[in-house]
């Protein structure tokens, strides 16, 4: 176990879920490595400087979620959501505070803003901005606002008609904190398939028994609701 290894999957992880619990961190860890570690072995990061995650409500979180208060309506929302797990070496590209994963929705995006915006640094850094508006409280004012403060204006209306379904694309295929990295489209079609209807001769799931969306929960406290 290297205490680099674990601050890279802490990073990763907050930056990925917003929220991570030491229990889910050392289980995430532990799928990705053969050397294993504890929830005790987690116990000396609580306390970790300098770094854009800390320890609070019993929960390492990003700085963003304790500086705005924001940990009960967060939990609240990830409550019940299975978690999106990638393999070991895309998982720990999010431990780069300052990446983007740049999807095929991202680059259809960027790929019409440079017919317009001809500064190519501007265009890149729009679209940055853009992806952070779509993982945090979405809307397209704040999309507007982020033209808008680079002083772009569009040329016609039928400019605007074109970008708006980019950008809603763009936002349904981001990975955001209150889905525990999972897209909306990912996480719209998981739940479209837990409420098919069982056919004839399949088992049932229990009400008791673990909630079948992954999520560790029993099914009456989860998808059963």
């Amino acid at each position: 176990m290297k205490r680099d290894d674990i601050i890279d999957y802490i990073r990763a992880a907050v930056k990925l879920y917003g929220i991570i619990s030491p229990e889910k961190l050392a289980e995430i860890y532990n799928l990705h490595n053969e050397v294993k570690i504890s929830v005790e072995d987690l116990n000396e990061f609580k306390d970790v400087e300098g770094e854009l995650f800390e320890y609070y409500k019993g929960a390492f979180v990003h700085e963003v979620v304790a500086m705005y208060d924001e940990y009960d309506e967060l939990i609240m929302k990830k409550m019940g959501k299975p978690y999106y797990i990638p393999e070991k070496d895309i998982f720990l590209r999010y431990a780069d505070d300052e990446y983007i994963e740049k999807n095929i929705e991202y680059k259809k995006l960027e790929s019409y803003i440079k017919t317009f915006v001809k500064d190519e640094e501007m265009a890149e850094g729009l679209c940055e901005d853009i992806q952070l508006s779509c993982e945090d409280n979405f809307s397209m004012e704040s999309v507007v606002y982020e033209f808008e403060r680079r002083d772009i204006e569009f040329e016609s209306e039928a400019q605007v008609k074109r970008l708006i379904p980019l950008v809603i694309n763009l936002a349904n295929n981001t990975r955001i904190w209150e889905n525990n990295g999972y897209t909306p489209n990912e996480m719209s079609s998981m739940e479209k398939e837990m409420r098919k209807p069982l056919k004839r001769g399949e088992n049932k799931v229990g009400r008791n028994s673990p909630c079948p969306c992954g999520s560790g929960l029993k099914y009456k406290k989860c998808c059963g609701k």
